[in-house]
């Protein structure tokens, strides 16, 4: 499913030492003070860019760092929202209609009134609702 990393040690080194001298240079800017992690670690990377400069190696481990979150946080909320859903007064309700309600729980920011009128004033999203209803 994944390719093998190739992780060169001595080319790492050299680029972990070019990123620490960039980063003492950058950090007497304004802007960096100011940034996130994230934001900083973008900057650096568009200066390597900007000087044509390949650190390969030094991304893959901060590409890495980054794609994980920082916390379960998320999928806590998730577990509870189900959990609350999923109730013993609603146990017969279908695997596929908590997914659903979890779906459209985790991805909105409106009430349930305002879902509501959003919804029912969408006639295109009612129309296929209704086709795909029949199928399932």
């Amino acid at each position: 499913m994944f390719r093998k990393q190739v992780i060169d040690s001595n080319s790492l080194f050299d680029e972990q030492v070019f990123v620490k001298r960039q980063m003492s240079q950058c950090c007497t800017e304004d802007s960096w003070q100011k940034a996130s992690l994230e934001q900083k670690w973008v900057q650096m990377f568009k200066k390597f860019e900007e000087k044509n400069t390949h650190i390969l190696n030094f991304q893959k481990p901060v590409e890495f760092i980054f794609c994980s979150p920082g916390t379960s946080a998320p999928v806590d909320r998730s577990f509870s929202t189900m959990n609350r859903m999923w109730s013993d007064n609603r146990s017969k309700m279908l695997e596929k209609n908590v997914k659903a309600l979890i779906t459209c729980r985790s991805n909105t920011d409106f009430s349930c009134c305002d879902f509501y009128e959003k919804i029912i004033s969408n006639k295109d999203f009612l129309k296929k609702v209704l086709c795909t209803e029949h199928y399932d």
